[in-house]
């Protein structure tokens, strides 16, 4: 069987229709916000807050007391997490299981280069540009967050 675009027919145990949010857990809420908002011009749209024995179960944390903020970027909500209870600084590498990176849409990523270099931004390296492949005039760089939590900026090029 095949679906509506011509596709084959998969089932799921639990079909998904997109994606809503991606959670980042951050060691200071506020300047990560800051952050996030200056380097990448995300706008805050939402804060929420939440503790109790619901919340510990969900998070799997113990005594949970966590707040969110929600930035925006096209239609997916970046969640920027912070637990009052501390816990462990991030010290994943890229090949480490488990580590997930969220990757930025921008319109070049040589001028996103440029601009970053003259801030306060850790960059991995220059920019990667693809001249072969699947991923052929796509180009991307690697950075990190405050916290040193690894993103990715791509963009294509024509």
């Amino acid at each position: 069987m095949s679906g509506s675009d011509g596709s084959p027919e998969r089932s799921a145990v639990a079909p998904v229709s997109g994606v809503h949010h991606i959670a980042i857990t951050v060691s200071d809420l506020d300047r990560s916000v800051a952050w996030y908002s200056k380097v990448f011009g995300l706008v805050e749209t939402m804060r929420a807050g939440g503790s109790g024995p619901q919340v510990s179960a969900v998070t799997q944390v113990p005594d949970a007391r966590v707040t969110a903020v929600f930035l925006t970027v096209g239609d997916v909500h970046v969640e920027l997490l912070h637990h009052e209870t501390e816990g462990q600084p991030f010290d994943r590498r890229n090949n480490d299981i488990g580590t997930m990176h969220v990757c930025f849409l921008v319109p070049d990523v040589d001028q996103a280069y440029e601009a970053l270099r003259h801030e306060d931004v850790a960059i991995n390296a220059p920019p990667v540009h693809n001249t072969e492949g699947p991923l052929r005039g796509w180009s991307a760089l690697y950075l990190r967050d405050p916290d040193g939590i690894q993103l990715e900026l791509l963009s294509q090029h024509q």
